[in-house]
């Protein structure tokens, strides 16, 4: 025999649901991967290039060209600003929160480098620190995102304070860049190399935060190809000096980059959707995969719902009638303690059909509510069922112990009508022969917490693990009351979760 133990998997709150491998497993796909990381970096082979070959003599001066594309590049990241912050009021994303701010960042701290074009021949460090400022930013702004992707969003209440504090900031920012492009360090090697390591840093780090997460939807692939040519022109600006055929390169590297950027921007603006909405090709088709199990299952346990309803219910439904018919035959004076043993027969059946009844529509419930998601102290939960029932471990001498709990994301009530049906299930099942103890413990399994309801009451014989879980499967027959569905509704809301 063995001691009961029901076990419960559930969501750590702050992991992302999808954590799948970026790579591909077949040839063909990893080809593609392939084909795609030299296209990538193709650029830095050519700021190389232009660096060894070129040097500084190569020159195109042509500031008011460059006043243009700069206005050009100022207004396209305002509207594309404001297609990101009109997302990000519709979903409160965080990502979309973050992808804001950045562009917004760059939009402003950027417009200087192109408005003070005509200075550059007086102060060129008042010229040039404003892009690699921007890049440096906007690449801080871009790895919140990625590490915030998934996580709940913003309250709508919280949204319209969020512009006006970062603008200021942004603002002061570019005045501080001012103040030390003026100051006497502003020539110094370390004071814009450390920007331009810095933002490729940044941008490196997003990047490995997509992979390590398995980010790989179309979108964020998109995404990720973008930061790549981010930090490939923070590259190319390292040993670019003004109006060298490298520096305009590296110019050209970041439009790329900010042109894949807004594109994915205007889908997901047209679309009304999010960037964590619009999946690839391969994730339509698993969460297809996914959809057609849950019907498979459903329609398993509607064949076994209809064999067991016609069993169950019929039993006591023939009892109960062949009862009535003898009261209907026997109406008799002499009888009357017949009449009341039939009586207390239709009485337990009609209760046993209410019961049985009952449980089914609680395990239709389960399966046709939406399932709620908030934070779940689960040594709350675990201590309000265990006040619920301590007059009966009072009452039976049986003792109860839990250890420290973990905090999850799942459905509170729904959490607590498993702990309620399993220790329940304990106090009812307990050995005659011995005190019972139940024992509540977690421990981490991969992505998931697993949480251990243990007693050592009755138990049950292993052959039979699987019957105690489907629905009216019960094992002790009629000598302990109840209907089988607890065990059944408990499995359901752990498969849910």
């Amino acid at each position: 025999m063995l001691q009961t133990a029901a076990v419960v998997s559930v969501t750590p709150p702050a992991l992302p649901s999808r954590r799948r491998s970026l790579w591909p497993p077949d040839v063909a796909g990893l080809t593609v991967v392939l084909i795609l990381a030299l296209a990538l970096m193709s650029p830095s082979a050519l700021t190389w290039y232009l660096y060894q070959f070129h040097g500084a003599e190569l020159r195109m001066h042509a500031p008011n060209f460059h006043v243009f594309i700069i206005l050009v590049a100022i207004g396209f990241s305002a509207v594309v600003s404001f297609m990101t912050w009109r997302s990000y009021q519709r979903s409160g994303k965080r990502f979309e929160k973050w992808l804001l701010l950045g562009l917004l960042s760059f939009t402003i701290i950027y417009a200087p480098h192109g408005f003070l074009t005509n200075v550059a021949a007086d102060n060129i460090w008042l010229f040039i620190l404003y892009g690699p400022a921007s890049r440096m930013v906007m690449g801080a702004c871009f790895l919140i995102a990625v590490l915030q992707y998934g996580l709940p969003a913003v309250p709508a209440a919280k949204q319209p304070r969020l512009l006006p504090a970062w603008v200021a900031a942004c603002v002061a920012f570019s005045v501080l860049i001012a103040v030390v492009a003026l100051s006497p360090i502003a020539g110094e090697r370390y004071v814009r190399w450390s920007m331009e390591f810095t933002a490729i840093g940044l941008f490196i780090g997003a990047i490995g935060v997509l992979v390590l997460r398995g980010m790989h939807s179309h979108m964020m692939i998109t995404f990720g190809c973008a930061l790549a040519l981010f930090c490939q022109s923070s590259f190319a600006f390292l040993h670019a000096p003004a109006w060298t055929h490298s520096w305009w390169y590296a110019h050209l590297i970041f439009a790329g980059g900010f042109s894949l950027l807004s594109f994915q921007v205007a889908r997901v603006y047209r679309s009304t959707a999010t960037f964590e909405d619009i999946f690839s090709q391969e994730e339509l088709l698993d969460r297809l995969r996914v959809a057609n199990e849950n019907y498979r299952r459903s329609n398993e346990h509607l064949s076994n719902f209809a064999h067991l309803v016609s069993h169950d219910l019929q039993a006591p439904l023939r009892r109960v009638s062949s009862f009535v018919d003898v009261l209907v035959e026997g109406l008799n004076p002499e009888s009357a303690q017949e009449h009341e043993y039939c009586i207390r027969v239709i009485q337990s059946n009609t209760a046993q059909m209410r019961a049985l009844i009952t449980g089914i529509l609680e395990l239709s419930t389960v399966d046709r509510s939406e399932l709620e998601q908030k934070t779940v102290d689960l040594n709350d939960v675990v201590d309000d069922v265990f006040e619920l029932f301590s007059g009966d471990f009072e009452t039976t001498g049986s003792t109860r112990h839990r250890e420290n709990l973990p905090v999850v994301q799942g459905d509170p009530a729904l959490l607590f009508q498993v702990f309620q049906n399993l220790i329940q299930n304990a106090l009812k099942y307990r050995a005659p022969e011995r005190p019972l103890h139940v024992d509540v413990r977690a421990s981490a399994d991969g992505n998931f917490w697993r949480i251990d309801v243990t007693d050592n009451g009755m138990g049950f014989d292993p052959a039979k693990k699987d019957t105690v879980f489907q629905m009216l499967g019960r094992l002790h027959g009629e000598n302990i009351s109840g209907t089988g569905a607890g065990l059944a509704i408990c499995r359901r809301i752990a498969e849910r979760h």
